[in-house]
Parts: structure tokens; C-alpha cells; sequence
């Protein structure tokens, strides 16, 4: 999402059609999302319709002090599991933001 102060609007459109419409074909999508505190409804769509949902938390941003207030991961594994959802992360990624994606999987 590239939007920083709304959920959902600017671009989002056009790729989550681009998306939706991919795994429709039967292509692996992932779809990277910010932790926006609240369900998005249009992310719940892309996710069953088969997408990929994972969470850029950005934890590394404030470990070089841009703020606290960026510190997610712990919250966000935390809400995950407690929704059983199975997560799984790159910890030994040598990219910085990489290592603080959080994948969640959960059966249907």
C-alpha cells in the first residue's frame, strides 16, 4: 500500500483488481500491508479471494530512531497468533526490513 495517512485509496484500486485477478488465475499474489490498528474490508477480500497478506511491520525504522510509535512486530505477532494464525518470518534476512515482515497462515 503507498499511501501513508488513509487505508485505502490512490492506487489501491488498480492493484488490488491486478491482484484479485491474478490468483484468480491461479498465480501466487502476496500482498504486503501496513498494520493500520483495524480490519481494512478490502484486504479481507484479497485475502479470500487467495491471496497472500503479510505485514511490513517497521520495527528496523525505529531501531534508528524515527519513533517508537513504529514498533509493531511483538503486537502484531501477538494478534496473530491469538486469531491462530501460523506465522512465519525471514530473521536471519540480511535486509533490515525484511526481517520484520510477519507472515501469517491460517486454514480456511
Amino acid at each position: 500500500m503507498a499511501q501513508e495517512g488513509y487505508p485505502w485509496g490512490g492506487s489501491e484500486p488498480l492493484w488490488s483488481s491486478a491482484a484479485e485477478k491474478l490468483v484468480r488465475q491461479g498465480n501466487e499474489v502476496r500482498v504486503s500491508v501496513k498494520d493500520w490498528g483495524k480490519p481494512i474490508p478490502q484486504i479481507e477480500h484479497l485475502r479470500l479471494a487467495g491471496c497472500q497478506i503479510f505485514i511490513a511491520c517497521h520495527d528496523f525504522r525505529a531501531d534508528i530512531n524515527h519513533g517508537e510509535h513504529l514498533r509493531t512486530r511483538n503486537s502484531m505477532e501477538q494478534f496473530l497468533t491469538r486469531h491462530g494464525f501460523t506465522l512465519a518470518s525471514r530473521p536471519d534476512d540480511p535486509r533490515d526490513y525484511v526481517r520484520d515482515h510477519v507472515f501469517g497462515f491460517r486454514a480456511e
